[in-house]
């Protein structure tokens, strides 16, 4: 047979979204606009804040996940576990995405189980922050 769309909220042109995330991003559409605005301005002096602090910085390196992710059929059934999962899979990532920064994740050769080594730039330096990986994922493969 044909295989099942997950049942959730479109949104756009009909795009399906995960039933997981359709709670949040409905409440999100119940925020007032100014709101909204208040915490993107916000959310804009914070990244400027960061961006200032990170001037002298080349790259920030830290662990893409603090911990191996348990199969998607693992938390099919647990909630509980899902959640938590979830926060622990996304908390060192979302310094990046909340900044406005660059981050490239390098697979670390040589471990037992799949390791991240995430590699942060300042917001726009994208083609520094791909060369600067280069080198680092050439040291690693050694």
């Amino acid at each position: 047979g044909a295989a099942r769309q997950p049942v959730g909220i479109h949104f756009g042109a009909s795009v399906p979204v995960d039933p997981h995330v359709t709670g949040p991003l409905s409440r999100a559409l119940s925020v007032p606009a100014s709101a909204y605005i208040r915490t993107i301005r916000r959310r804009g002096e914070l990244a400027a804040a960061m961006a200032e602090r990170l001037d002298v910085v080349d790259v920030l390196a830290l662990p893409t996940v603090p911990m191996v992710a348990p199969s998607i059929a693992a938390m099919a059934g647990d909630e509980a576990l899902r959640d938590r999962t979830e926060g622990l899979l996304l908390r060192n990532t979302q310094v990046a995405n909340q900044f406005d920064l660059c981050a490239i994740s390098l697979p670390m050769p040589g471990t037992k189980l799949p390791a991240g080594l995430m590699l942060v730039g300042r917001h726009g330096d994208d083609r520094r922050l791909l060369a600067i990986a280069a080198a680092v994922e050439a040291l690693l493969s050694r």
